[in-house]
């Protein structure tokens, strides 16, 4: 059985953080089944950039380069 990997919104990452200043880490990472790594990214990023900094990164896919790689596997 695989694990399927859990995606977060900046406002829910937001209010993770803001939940662990409230009740305290631990309690807060065990409620939402985190890793402390997660959180520690998760707040570095927001205190060197803001909620900005707290977007998911999605992989932007490019279509010639798809295409070219395609040809090379052919």
């Amino acid at each position: 059985m695989s694990k399927s990997r859990r995606s977060f919104s900046a406002s829910e990452k937001l209010s993770i953080i803001n939940e662990a200043d409230q009740i305290g880490v631990s309690a807060t990472l065990r409620k939402h089944n985190l890793s402390p790594t997660v959180f520690r990214r998760w707040k570095e990023n927001f205190n060197e950039g803001g909620v900005a900094n707290l977007q998911s990164y999605v992989k932007v896919r490019n279509p010639e380069l798809e295409a070219l790689e395609e040809q090379v596997r052919l």
